[in-house]
């Protein structure tokens, strides 16, 4: 082989290795939703999850952009996907910055200028629940009378360890000192759940971040009762 030929083989060689290198899966993709799906935004921090939020029942359009309005008006917030027919609403958001009350309380708010009650739920899971003790020391932090001054908790699945949490309307003296978030907030219950013992129980738990279909939730309050004059019992 000439020494004139060499170069341009050697060339040729790269462009090929290179083309099948493109032709697969960008490691990017790995993960992605099908396509037509929505997909969830990059996380920028550890404390800034998606959470489902579900309501009372189907939604029809208006419904859905009166929710993303409020949702788009509160900072670091933003909705990934509304469910019309399902009725629910998966929302992320920095709980370093606003909290899951706040969230709660926009959405109920966007429902109440329409005279609609969407009634804001979100799903806590802790999958060991049932088992051994568990159950008698989750009911404990559960039971918590600070905790329920601000939301009402209902158990939906005792095998799957599944809680609906509804939310008392947002009052002044929610306003915390430090300048944390007021009202009900993620870690209020992950912590004493999830944290290492002493400090917690060390059980592994989750608020929805997506939906599942073989949820059928309570109604949020009692028949009759709004959610401010609700008992906040579980």
């Amino acid at each position: 082989m000439s020494a004139r030929r060499l170069p341009c083989l050697m060339v040729l060689a790269w462009l090929l290795a290179w083309a099948a290198a493109m032709s697969g899966a960008d490691p990017a993709d790995a993960g992605a939703a099908p396509s037509g799906q929505p997909t969830d935004p990059p996380s920028a921090a550890p404390h800034t999850p998606t959470i489902v939020f579900y309501l009372s029942g189907t939604i029809a359009q208006r419904d859905e952009e009166a929710i993303r309005s409020a949702v788009a008006a509160l900072s670091s917030a933003s909705t990934i996907a509304v469910n019309r027919e399902r009725g629910f609403a998966r929302i992320r958001f920095d709980t370093h910055v606003i909290s899951v009350h706040q969230v709660a309380q926009a959405i109920s708010d966007a429902g109440r200028a329409l005279t609609q009650r969407y009634d804001p739920r979100v799903v806590l899971s802790i999958p060991d629940y049932a088992k051994g003790e568990h159950a008698l020391q989750v009911d404990r932090v559960l039971s918590g009378k600070r905790l329920l001054e601000r939301v009402s908790i209902t158990q939906i699945d005792r095998a799957r360890g599944l809680f609906a949490i509804s939310f008392h309307p947002l009052a002044g003296d929610d306003l915390s000192a430090t300048g944390a978030p007021p009202g009900f907030n993620a870690g209020h219950l992950h912590h004493p759940l999830h944290d290492p013992p002493p400090r917690g129980l060390g059980l592994e738990c989750e608020y929805l971040a997506q939906d599942d279909a073989a949820i059928i939730l309570p109604p949020a309050f009692p028949s009759g009762q709004s959610p401010s004059a609700a008992a906040p019992a579980r």
